[in-house]
């Protein structure tokens, strides 16, 4: 059993089987709550959500945010991967896979935290060895690979597409905590042309609310508008009214994306290359393939197919490759 796991902010996504043929893939809410059974879940647990055992509590893991409260309050840390809340995600992940024993993990970590010294070595600590996911109930994982989070989509990509092999391929990922971008040729990152910002989906989200709030006088959140989103609802309601939300995140991505930019051009700027394909992946893909674009119009753009799960896919293919060397 391989797995390729992509345990994010706004969702969990996790691919696992023993070929491509038979590789199951999955995304999951990363709602996370004690499960005490005092409140609206006794006796039953929604659809896809798992019991999961962390450090002697049990929790229940893979839920919407905005199911289980409409102003949830989720991790949105760069220590995500020290909080209950990622462990009890971990578990849930494992206990998906319905084997005992996992051969390999390939996950990654945002561009930033990937070249930290100690990151990538913690976070190998605490997934690889052998987990009580729940209670009485262990998995065993042999072995874990971790690799930073553009590498999935970029290595998904190449294994159906040669010319991105010898080209200069910029991937941008806009994900929902962190927008990463890394510069890869040859299946090489470029030291000097990758970085993470901030200022990613739920910055957008932040600023709609904001602007909605501004223009109709009533509030909303950022757990309703990714419900709305998720649900490929293109409004929400306020004051009973609809509300389109497509100019409102249009007119946001400009706003945040903007310092993205400029913090994009430097980088290339220094490292005077020109890119030949912009790929965009991530939860957050659409929103930026306007901006892409127009920041690097002679440049080829390509969005990953189900680019939500991509990387997850990817980091699945190269967990394949390795155990196939």
């Amino acid at each position: 059993m391989i797995v390729g796991l992509d345990i994010g902010y706004s969702n969990l996504k996790v691919c696992f089987g023993t070929s491509n043929k038979d590789m199951s893939k999955h995304v999951f809410p990363v709602g996370v709550v004690i499960d005490d059974r005092r409140d609206g879940l006794r006796g039953t647990t929604p659809k896809g959500s798992e019991i999961v055992k962390v450090d002697e509590q049990q929790y229940i893991a893979c839920l919407s945010p905005s199911d289980i409260a409409l102003d949830y309050q989720r991790v949105l840390l760069e220590n995500y991967p020290e909080t209950i809340e990622y462990k009890a995600l971990l578990h849930a992940s494992l206990i998906k896979t319905k084997s005992s024993v996992i051969d390999l993990i390939v996950t990654g970590l945002p561009v930033d935290q990937f070249i930290t010294p100690g990151k990538r070595e913690a976070l190998t600590q605490l997934i690889k060895g052998t987990h009580e996911v729940f209670e009485g109930v262990f998995v065993e994982v042999k072995d874990v690979i971790v690799v930073p989070q553009p590498l999935g989509s970029y290595s998904l990509e190449t294994s159906s597409n040669d010319d991105l092999l010898d080209s200069l391929v910029l991937v941008l990922d806009p994900g929902f905590f962190s927008v990463d971008w890394a510069v890869m040729q040859d299946g090489n990152l470029l030291r000097g042309a990758l970085g993470t910002s901030k200022l990613a989906i739920s910055s957008i989200y932040e600023e709609a609310v904001r602007l909605i709030r501004n223009e109709t006088g009533g509030r909303t959140n950022i757990n309703m508008i990714e419900k709305a989103i998720v649900h490929q609802r293109e409004y929400i309601k306020v004051f009973g009214e609809r509300v389109q939300l497509t100019p409102f995140l249009e007119q946001a991505t400009v706003s945040i994306s903007s310092n993205i930019k400029k913090e994009l051009e430097s980088v290339l700027r220094k490292s005077n290359i020109d890119i030949d394909y912009v790929l965009l992946t991530g939860g957050g893909s659409m929103l930026y393939k306007n901006i892409a674009k127009e920041m690097f119009p002679h440049s080829k753009t390509i969005t990953t197919n189900e680019y939500v799960l991509s990387n997850a896919k990817g980091f699945y293919q190269i967990a394949k490759d390795l155990r196939d060397e």
